[in-house]
């Protein structure tokens, strides 16, 4: 199967998603004597991981079976991203609703449920931190070292748009 055929498979299967090009572009191309798909979600609103899990079926990456080292060659890596115009206005409308949960994290700890995961934001010391919890399991801590309070602002509002998912 050619590159150009992979993505308009992954184009039929976004499609059965309920994503038509406005929301998710598809463009493939060739890297070397490898194939690159590069999925760009252009709509805040739609699942990543979903994204992710549909296209993902399409990347195959030959390994050496002695050293495990991918192998060069007809191989085919799939990328998924956010359109940065898109990610930045969406970053800078979520800034401004921080305010007052900046305030509220200066005295105490504050959960945020979104979705499926649960956001524990707290200051320990100087720095502010986040745990995320997907489904009741950990998906990891995040300490935001801010050189300001603007510098905060935007790195969680960065993680709070996309779920972690940058």
């Amino acid at each position: 199967m050619t590159i150009k055929e992979k993505c308009a498979a992954m184009r039929a299967e976004l499609k059965k998603l309920g994503y038509n090009s406005k929301q998710v572009s598809v463009r493939g191309g060739y890297c070397g004597y490898s194939d690159r798909a590069e999925i760009t979600i252009k709509d805040m609103k739609a699942d990543r991981k979903a994204i992710e899990n549909v296209c993902k079926k399409f990347q195959s990456i030959d390994y050496d079976s002695a050293s495990g080292e991918i192998l060069e060659g007809g191989n085919t890596y799939i990328f998924v991203k956010y359109d940065y115009d898109t990610l930045e206005n969406a970053i800078e409308e979520e800034v401004n609703k921080l305010d007052s949960l900046m305030a509220e994290i200066e005295k105490e700890q504050k959960h945020i449920k979104k979705n499926n995961s649960e956001y524990v934001l707290f200051k320990q010391d100087d720095n502010f931190c986040m745990v995320v919890y997907e489904n009741g399991s950990t998906l990891g801590k995040n300490i935001i070292r801010p050189t300001n309070s603007t510098e905060f602002k935007y790195s969680l509002a960065r993680c709070l748009v996309t779920d972690f998912n940058y």
